[in-house]
């Protein structure tokens, strides 16, 4: 099975900005986090790989991709902090010694308008929508909201002819001011 490029990036990364803003209790918390570059996504695949246990990809996504400290993550987590310390030093030893590649292999690229809007998870992209509205309500934009509101522009149109490109291109534009 072929999971779409773009459903993957939206999963991990609205389940990583979720945590996020749980833990920190401020909505902003993950404003500086958005994935500027093709380091930053290669970095959240790598993070996120199927071989590493669920709880660790979440740490070592906190850690490496959003920046959270030790101690931030571990009030997610019913564990010492020493425990965290140790559960995200064996993810990175298991990403060195099991050779895991730090560029995407999750399968082929499927463009927006071929994919099966169907398949998305809707439960995630509405926890998405409320974490950006609340954000939104906060009065101060920056680039993580901006990111967050064109996701949401592709997420909630019904088909790929029914994205609101105008809304797109003036929040490409708000964000390379």
């Amino acid at each position: 099975m072929s999971v779409p490029l773009d459903q993957l990036i939206r999963w991990h990364w609205w389940a990583a900005v979720a945590t996020v803003c749980r833990l920190t209790g401020d909505l902003g918390a993950a404003e500086d986090a958005s994935p500027r570059d093709a380091d930053t996504l290669s970095l959240m695949f790598l993070c996120c790989h199927p071989a590493l246990d669920a709880s660790a990809r979440v740490a070592l996504t906190l850690r490496s991709v959003c920046g959270l400290s030790t101690a931030q993550i571990t009030a997610a987590f019913p564990v010492p902090e020493a425990t965290m310390a140790k559960r995200l030093v064996r993810a990175k030893a298991k990403i060195r010694d099991a050779h895991i590649p730090s560029t995407d292999d999750a399968g082929e690229l499927v463009l927006l308008e071929d994919q099966d809007r169907g398949r998305w998870d809707r439960a995630m992209i509405a926890e998405g929508e409320s974490v950006l509205e609340a954000a939104l309500r906060r009065g101060r934009p920056g680039p993580y909201q901006l990111h967050a509101a064109i996701a949401a522009c592709h997420s909630t149109a019904a088909s790929a002819d029914g994205t609101d490109w105008r809304q797109i291109a003036l929040l490409y534009a708000e964000l390379i001011r």
